[in-house]
């Protein structure tokens, strides 16, 4: 039983190391800005609202984390929206949610228009040397599903080892236990306790 178990479990841990690789590829695509795939599509979309819900819970928190990244803002939303147009995936919404991101300005972030790499119109934008946050996040993101995936697979390789091992071993008991136990045969007798009288032949 507790093989069978053990076998499910590794499993499904095999399963999401797997799926966590999968989506390092997703990412890698996102970074080379191919969002022909609906994968990446929804990776962005989902990495914009979840920003923008740890923007509107803590402000400082997200500015926390341009000053450690070194980098500012998420992205120009115009460069998001072209991104983003082809799939019809862009809105109001998620135009609001990069705003609000970009509107809060980290150490590496620079109000003068003049320090601002290319054409832009938003509230900051990243002083010389420095990105968009957009590239770091996305590096973060991959760093942690490799880490997971290889993870999770080595984990989940090494519980099936040992369910092999197991099961292996209880095999060998198994046969162990019936090459050792002889089989005797019991004679079929019959067994009365009372005994006929036989008469005496020299009679």
């Amino acid at each position: 039983m507790f093989i069978i178990l053990g076998t499910i479990g590794a499993s499904v841990v095999v399963v999401a190391g797997a799926m966590a690789l999968s989506l390092v590829h997703v990412v890698q695509r996102a970074q080379d800005e191919d969002f022909s795939s609906d994968q990446v599509v929804v990776l962005e979309t989902n990495v914009i609202t979840r920003l923008h819900a740890q923007v509107l819970k803590s402000s400082s928190a997200w500015r926390n984390t341009q000053n450690e990244l070194k980098c500012c803002g998420y992205d120009r939303v115009s460069v998001l929206q072209d991104y983003l147009s082809a799939s019809s995936s862009w809105d109001a919404s998620l135009q609001t949610a990069v705003e609000d991101a970009n509107a809060i300005g980290g150490r590496y972030c620079s109000t003068r228009v003049s320090e601002c790499v290319g054409t832009t119109t938003e509230a900051h934008c990243p002083v010389p040397g420095r990105d968009y946050c957009r590239v770091e996040l996305l590096q973060v993101a991959q760093d942690n599903y490799s880490l997971i995936g290889i993870c999770a697979l080595t984990l989940g390789a090494t519980q099936l080892l040992f369910s092999a091992f197991g099961l292996f071993t209880l095999l060998c008991d198994v046969r162990r236990i019936s090459g050792s136990s002889p089989i005797y045969e019991i004679r079929h007798q019959m067994l009365s306790p009372v005994q006929p009288n036989v008469p005496n032949a020299e009679a």
